[in-house]
């Protein structure tokens, strides 16, 4: 189902597609992106370093990213990039197609002058559970319970006991 297409039928779910999961819902909602804080830090000069954290890819996937550090090209806008595996890029390239944007640094005269990290996803979590409860609701008569699930995979793992509808 594209976003696009959703019409008031499929809120009301009076045209429900049993096909369809949350979780499919959501990789048509939420974009790649940075999903856990990568903390960017100035190192003095022209030197960067950045912590360890989470992004979303093009697939929906979550990945844990790597620390690491480098050195920024001088004279430019530096770009911290997710390509594939854990690890970050700085580059001087702006990012292109499954490329996941973490940070933009402005270099001038051998020092940093800006450094701008990407926009969190997770600001948005509540906003869209909020916004699924209230298109999708659902009555609950017994149990359902939701829980943390305690492999904690995934930071949005959950665990549903057995309850009706």
């Amino acid at each position: 189902m594209d976003i696009y297409s959703i019409t008031a039928a499929d809120l009301l779910l009076t045209n429900y597609d049993a096909s369809k999961v949350i979780s499919e819902i959501l990789s048509q909602t939420i974009s790649p992106g940075v999903l856990e804080t990568v903390v960017v830090g100035d190192d003095g000069g022209r030197e960067v370093s950045w912590t360890a954290g989470e992004i979303i890819d093009f697939s929906g996937n979550i990945v844990v990213t790597e620390s690491g550090s480098g050195t920024c090209t001088d004279n430019t806008e530096n770009h911290l990039i997710w390509t594939s595996g854990t690890t970050l890029t700085l580059t001087t390239t702006a990012p292109t197609g499954s490329q996941v944007p973490v940070a933009h640094i402005a270099v001038a005269a051998n020092d940093i002058w800006e450094i701008h990290e990407e926009p969190l996803l997770d600001v948005l979590l509540h906003d869209i559970q909020h916004g699924l409860g209230e298109a999708i609701p659902l009555l609950v008569a017994d149990g359902c319970v939701v829980s943390e699930d305690v492999d904690a995979t995934n930071p949005l793992d959950v665990s549903i006991s057995a309850g009706e509808y």
